[in-house]
């Protein structure tokens, strides 16, 4: 029917879209983030966890990040939740932490404890994807507005490997088997092989 059943305050903007969580006791989280677009200079991005069934508001954090009419800062990608060997974290992508720049951040997905925040040199609007080998390895994807495409250690925020594309990465990758594709702003579609 299309009814109301809750409703929360996030305080900004929420560009990015958000990603659910089925757990085994049969709870369903929901991970969300705004960006600092209606607060302006010296606004917060909000990262929250909600029971998307009830509403209920489960953890919460915030850290400032820049405002600029054309260009905002704060949770522009959605986030990612992790599966398999990541099932018990969630990575939030922060664009504009301090000027040009940006931060890749790992939760414990339950508790909401901040397990690591890596500095990255350029902000980005790209979602992180994860990649996971046949192996039981796991990987992060990530692109950046500079057009620099990250191979991530997801334990640690570590970036293993690079490319660098021509234009900003806007999208996020789309990954099958061990190759993946991404479009940029300057005017290509690139399918690169993952090793």
């Amino acid at each position: 029917t299309l009814s109301v059943v809750w409703a929360a305050d996030v305080t900004d903007d929420t560009d990015a879209t958000v990603a659910l969580d089925p757990r085994p006791d049969g709870r369903v989280l929901l991970y969300t983030g705004c960006e600092v677009d209606k607060q302006k200079t010296g606004g917060r991005a909000y990262l929250r966890c909600f029971d998307a069934l009830t509403g209920e508001k489960l953890w919460e954090y915030s850290e400032v990040c820049e405002y600029d009419e054309d260009v905002n800062g704060g949770l522009l990608g959605s986030p990612l939740v992790g599966t398999g060997p990541l099932d018990g974290m969630v990575f939030f992508h922060l664009a504009k932490v301090y000027e040009g720049g940006g931060a890749l951040l790992a939760f414990d997905k339950d508790t909401g404890e901040l397990l690591y925040r890596q500095h990255l040199p350029r902000y980005g609007w790209s979602s992180p994807v994860a990649i996971y080998g046949a192996e039981g390895e796991a990987h992060i994807i990530l692109g950046d507005s500079g057009g620099v495409l990250r191979l991530i250690d997801p334990f640690s925020g570590e970036t293993l490997s690079t490319l660098e594309l021509e234009g900003n990465i806007e999208g996020s990758p789309v990954v099958f088997g061990d190759k993946l594709v991404i479009g940029t702003r300057g005017r290509y579609i690139y399918g690169v092989a993952i090793r």
